[in-house]
Parts: structure tokens; sequence; C-alpha cells
């Protein structure tokens, strides 16, 4: 993470950063979580200080995947270790910007452990593919981790041949540091000169997802080949059809059609 400029979690009193093993049930890794107010652990200085709990052998965890255990270990200290890092950026977030911490820690595993992708599980992702027209903000955090790739490898140019040489969810992280909630952090970095703007990524992102497990050359990263397309609701083609869009700028709209029989088409 200091390689990819981000800063230093948050550590406390003997500087060094607190790992424990616990033991958890097959469906639990593990957890970030703050030092108590007022012991002996906590960083005095900026009270962001945490420590993380994780799974001892992970392997319930990865009984019946095809994740070893020592990269579910792995993935896990990426995931956890990067909540800790965000405390330092965003110490007093809001719970509603939870889905873009998320979104941030799961993009960051796919990084950093190729082998790991757990983030690809369908229960965690269902919400976007079967409902891709909710607000941007509405969606659980898990299944945003694609957006992140999406963002870091393919709208990024300096992230195309590596995702580790992406600069642009840093910069996201930078702005929400300074005040406003996610949302407004990912318009501002998108909204700006360097990049596309925030919707017209938003809705490229979606439209791409409608070919995930079909066609490659619409891929903006190769994990789109283990998942389904997005789920869309195809209408019969009447012969007279008025189409009506409810358009903002933090979702998309999708209307698909279907035609029987054409007998002739002007």
């Amino acid at each position: 993470l200091l390689e990819m400029s981000y800063e230093r979690a948050p550590y406390d009193a003997d500087s060094i950063y607190d790992i424990y093993l616990m033991k958890y049930s097959n469906n639990v890794y593990g957890f970030n979580l703050p030092d108590p107010s007022g012991s002996s652990n906590q960083d005095e200085e900026s009270g962001k200080s945490s420590h993380l709990r994780i799974d001892n052998d992970f392997t319930g965890q990865s009984a019946g995947s095809d994740i070893s255990a020592l990269d579910i270990m792995r993935i896990t200290l990426v995931h956890e270790y990067f909540h800790a890092v965000q405390r330092g950026y965003k110490p007093n977030y809001l719970t509603t910007d939870t889905y873009f911490l998320e979104m941030s820690s799961m993009w960051l595993e796919a990084v950093m452990i190729p082998n790991g992708n757990d983030y690809l599980d369908i229960t965690w992702i269902d919400d976007l593919l079967n409902s891709p027209t909710k607000p941007f903000n509405s969606l659980p955090g898990y299944q945003f981790a694609l957006f992140g790739h999406y963002l870091s490898s393919f709208i990024d140019p300096n992230g195309v041949e590596d995702s580790k040489k992406s600069t642009i969810m840093l910069e996201i992280w930078d702005q929400y540091k300074q005040g406003g909630t996610a949302l407004n952090a990912v318009q501002h970095v998108l909204d700006g000169d360097k990049y596309p703007l925030f919707i017209e990524c938003w809705t490229d992102f979606i439209s791409r997802n409608l070919y995930n497990g079909i066609d490659e050359s619409f891929y903006y990263y190769s994990d789109q080949a283990f998942i389904d397309p997005i789920l869309t609701n195809p209408q019969d083609f009447e012969d007279l059809e008025k189409i009506t869009l409810q358009l903002d700028d933090e979702s998309i709209a999708i209307k698909s059609f279907y035609i029987d029989t054409i007998d002739t088409l002007f």
C-alpha cells in the first residue's frame, strides 16, 4: 500500500499494528475493529488506531471453494488492513458511505491477490447484476469491486497494464478525506479534467456488464468472464411503442425489448 502511495494505517502506542488470531465459524473471515477509547493500545494523538481479528486457519472457509485457505487468509488481511488505512483518511465516515469502504477493500483484494476472487461470489454481486438501475450509492459495497476495477484498469491509463500503478482510487480517497460524502468524492474526481464524467463512467460500466461471459470485446476487466450478465426484463415490442426513461446523474435506466416476428421493417 505504501508503494501505491496510500498513507500508513494509524498505529497504537508501540507503533506495531496488532493482529489477533481467533477461532471463528466457517462463514466468518475476520474484522477490523477500533482500539477502545482510553485503552493503552489507542493512538492517543488521533484516536484512529485499530486492530485486526482474523480466523486462525481458514480451512472451514476454504472448504467447498476453489480458493485455498492460504489465499483466503491473504485476502482477509488485505481487505481488513485497508479498512485500517481508511480510518486514517476518514475516521468519522457516514454510515451511509459504508458501501464505498467495502468497495475499496474488495477492489484491493483482487489487485493484491489475483487468484483470490472471492468478491465474485454470486451472493455478493447479485444486487448489482439483478438491480443495475439502482442509484450508485444505494447498493451494498461488495459488488462495487467491479467498478473499482473499471476505474483502475480501464479508465485510468496508468493502470491499464498494472492496477497497482493506477492512482484514481487514491485520488478519490484523498478527495473523500477533505469532506463530503463518498459519492461527492467520486463525482469530484471523475468530473474534473482528467477522466470522463461520473455519469458517463457509471453508464458505460453498467452497459459493459450486459456482456459478461458473452463478448470479451466489451470487457473492462478479465474477471467479467466468470460472472453472468446483468439481468434485464425484455418486453414485447409492439407496432407502436412509447419509451419513457427516468434519468438522473446517479443511476441509469434500461429498457429491453424483443421482437417475436417482423413482417415488414421500415
